[in-house]
């Protein structure tokens, strides 16, 4: 099932976009230095998502040497790893910026609560992205491809737990991040870290990110003939659902949020006109 067809000048557009739908929030938290609106556990929930994206597909492209024909390693693979690994990148510098700035202000989030955050996401990266660099590290500078077997047996192994548990688990995180963040917008009164330009933004960038990713993997290749329509579908869930559905999620939480501000900063609005229109509909009857 050949499903490459989006062009790689496309991905690179994407994957601008993406990166530059996280600068308005970014910009917010570096000139304020506030996180008030910001919810830990969001942050922490969308981080340890792209890290499992960014895992599952260096494991694929790096890690994999045997079966190399299942998956053709093409330009707008290595483009498909850049998007990834820029959406981890930025998550990770977010909540290094909201753990590490102890001392800046953000109401709810307590300095434990921030360290802990910090430590939980370390415990996951030393199960998803340690694990995978270490190898190549080993595999392609240390050992030269020696120990073939017992290396094969320990990537069986991680991709065992990460396709049949982690991966699953963490879709169900990126569906969670919209509640505690949810919560934070109903208790805070000012949001400092979140802008109606850039939950908008990212609703409809990682929208079309969400849709190109069914067309942009060579998920399936085999020269028998009649197979039956259900023989690509494992294909499927390994190479498309890791980025698909995730950033589906994540551009639906993205639209719900902002819905959620833009209601609000209009009710905002509302209620301070009101007392104005009152005293100006009194004078003129006066």
């Amino acid at each position: 099932m050949n499903l490459d067809i989006v062009p790689n000048w496309i991905r690179i557009i994407l994957l601008i976009l993406s990166i530059a739908s996280f600068l308005p929030q970014l910009q917010r938290k570096w000139r304020t230095k506030q996180f008030t609106g910001l919810s830990l556990s969001y942050v922490l929930c969308n981080l340890m998502s792209a890290t499992e994206q960014f895992t599952l597909l260096f494991f694929l492209l790096v890690n994999q040497t045997e079966n190399v024909d299942v998956i053709h390693k093409t330009t707008g693979d290595w483009i498909n790893l850049a998007q990834l690994s820029a959406v981890w990148i930025l998550w990770l510098l977010i909540i290094t910026r909201f753990s590490l700035g102890l001392y800046y202000p953000s109401d709810q989030h307590s300095r434990g609560r921030k360290v802990s955050a910090l430590l939980l996401y370390v415990v996951h990266s030393l199960i998803s992205v340690v694990p995978i660099v270490a190898d190549a590290i080993d595999y392609y500078l240390i050992s030269a491809g020696e120990d073939v077997a017992y290396r094969n047996f320990g990537l069986d192994i991680f991709g065992g737990y990460h396709y049949g548990f982690i991966h699953l688990a963490m879709t169900l995180v990126g569906i969670y991040a919209w509640f505690p963040q949810n919560d934070e917008l109903r208790c805070q009164t000012q949001l400092h870290s979140l802008g109606q330009t850039g939950l908008a933004a990212q609703a409809v960038i990682f929208a079309f990110v969400a849709i190109s990713w069914t067309m942009r993997t060579n998920s399936y290749d085999s020269n028998l003939s009649n197979l039956p329509f259900w023989a690509p579908m494992p294909g499927w869930f390994i190479y498309v659902w890791l980025a698909a559905v995730d950033n589906m999620i994540f551009s639906c939480v993205q639209t719900r949020l902002y819905l959620r501000v833009r209601h609000r900063e209009q009710s905002s609005t509302d209620q301070e006109t009101q007392p104005l229109l009152s005293e100006r509909a009194s004078q003129s009857e006066e």
